[in-house]
């Protein structure tokens, strides 16, 4: 289909991971991720404005807003700019997605720092960060810094291509078997925050000692995060261990996103990530930290496979193609989705590792931004803690996000990280 029929229909189908997003939005629950940029001078408004203007006029399919039909919800196109507005206390907040016309992404503006939220009903972290990227070229053009070659960013300019519309998830959909079913996951045994619940932790690392110690273990960085946040709820488990009956018949498991612009050939600028779920089974016993990592390495090697990731693909998307399902009144399928997510999918893991990559910009830019950071969508009441990774020249940002009362995990985490050698800047700690 083309673009321009997108528009002249003026709707959207949501991807597949989006459909689930509306059934389960909250006060707590707010799908919505942060994306940021620190400039190595102060933000102009004047300039950030028109900037936010021209960028949006590129992507026309974030220009949308949440509307519903007898069956399912769709993508309302409009031409409704995204807010600018000052940085609040509590980032990641939620839009009122029930509102006619509401933008369902915002720019947030403070000193020297640009921010980006989107909800996940339009996109994943792999495509906020390209907007990032294009509004921050945009800005500084106008700023008057001169950037001889925008390198891989996309431009205002550069005609929308159909892919950037389309829903990854289906046109690569397969029918496979499903994957493994899953034994429930151990929580963390944390009293909640009084809302609002989120606190944020921000930490700074030097990417060269991070690919030092990877290398020294044969593993790739994100395994590396993924073994050690294991190691960090492994402490916490064992210190509690026997309290509860059932605690020793679950697992550690850990999400780890993949982004499947990598997998598979496209440009699809909404939602095309799935998650993968290494575990350790505590039931076994207590594991070293070499025996950790060398598991999850081998474990995220296996199931980031592409036949095997396929089949997390091919198990979502089948669930929407069910008759009874595409028949099913949008009320009744608000209210059957929310459900499951409560009773089954929020059970299946203990944190969530996000890695979305490093950074890359045309070095006229490098030298006029200091740092990136991403902080990951509020965990749900279940898993309580998750934490995002984001490196871009030779730093390293980690953002914790955590509703509960207890700072143990990130003591932890981070406790581990030093006696390996590795200097940890605390950046903020809400």
């Amino acid at each position: 289909m083309k673009t321009k029929s997108y528009r002249e229909r003026g709707w959207l189908k949501l991807d597949n991971a989006a459909k689930l997003f509306p059934a389960i939005i909250s006060e707590d629950l707010t799908t919505v991720f942060r994306v940021t940029a620190s400039l190595k001078e102060p933000v102009r408004y004047s300039a950030i404005r028109e900037a936010v203007a021209i960028t949006s006029k590129r992507f026309p399919y974030f220009s949308v807003s949440l509307g519903s039909g007898i069956f399912w919800h769709f993508l309302e196109f409009n031409d409704q700019l995204p807010r600018i507005q000052a940085d609040e206390e509590i980032p990641c907040t939620a839009f009122a997605i029930k509102r006619k016309n509401e933008p369902l992404y915002r720019i947030v503006i403070r000193g020297n720092r640009i921010s980006v939220e989107f909800t996940h009903i339009l996109t994943d972290g792999g495509g906020g960060l390209e907007y990032l990227k294009s509004l921050l070229y945009t800005y500084l053009t106008l700023a008057g810094k001169h950037i001889s070659s925008p390198g891989n960013i996309i431009l205002p300019q550069t005609p929308v291509s159909e892919e950037e519309f389309e829903d990854g998830y289906n046109r690569f959909f397969q029918k496979l078997p499903p994957p493994p079913k899953l034994v429930k996951a151990w929580h963390l045994p944390f009293r909640l925050n009084n809302r609002p619940r989120l606190r944020v932790l921000s930490a700074e690392m030097n990417v060269d000692e991070i690919h030092e110690i990877s290398r020294r273990y044969k593993v790739s960085v994100t395994e590396y995060f993924v073994a050690v946040y294991f190691f960090a709820l492994q402490k916490i488990f064992i210190s509690r261990k026997g309290k509860s009956k059932k605690d020793r018949r679950k697992v550690l498991r850990i999400e780890v996103p993949v982004n499947m612009r990598n997998k598979f050939p496209t440009g699809t600028m909404r939602n095309f990530s799935l998650f993968v779920l290494p575990e350790i089974d505590v039931r076994l016993g207590t594991y070293t930290f070499e025996e950790i990592i060398r598991s999850v390495h081998h474990q995220l090697q296996i199931s980031t496979d592409i036949k095997q990731i396929s089949r997390f693909l091919s198990s979502n998307v089948s669930y929407e193609k069910l008759m009874i399902v595409r028949i099913m009144p949008l009320f009744i399928k608000k209210m059957a989705t929310a459900f499951i997510y409560r009773k089954l999918a929020a059970k299946r893991w203990t944190g969530m590792v996000t890695n979305l990559g490093p950074v890359t910009l045309p070095g006229e830019m490098e030298d006029m931004i200091n740092s990136f950071e991403l902080i990951p969508t509020p965990p749900n009441r279940k898993v309580k803690s998750g934490c995002a990774l984001l490196s871009y020249k030779n730093k390293l940002r980690i953002c914790f996000c955590n509703i509960t009362q207890s700072r143990e995990l990130e003591q932890h985490f981070f406790r581990h990280l030093t006696g390996a050698g590795i200097q940890v800047k605390i950046l903020n700690n809400n």
